[in-house]
């Protein structure tokens, strides 16, 4: 299972309007480990793993947030 956090991407952008997109964006490239946000490639990329990945895999999650759930488990703790 892929598990997408927010995606950078037209979508969205329609749903939340130009100028909430556009900080909510920054807020996610600012405040997440990697620095980054997913794109429709990377959620892509993350499926075919699964697609071409070990055979003997079964039951797992791949969470494609840039490290934002991270974050959050943090935040959780304290």
């Amino acid at each position: 299972m892929v598990c997408p956090g927010f995606i950078d991407g037209d979508w969205l952008c329609q749903g939340y309007g130009d100028e909430a997109y556009e900080k909510m964006l920054e807020a996610q490239q600012r405040n997440t480990p990697l620095r980054r946000t997913a794109t429709p490639e990377t959620v892509a990329q993350a499926i075919l793993q699964f697609i071409a990945g070990s055979p003997v895999v079964t039951g797992e999650k791949q969470i494609v947030d840039g490290g934002a759930h991270l974050m959050r488990m943090t935040l959780a703790r304290r």
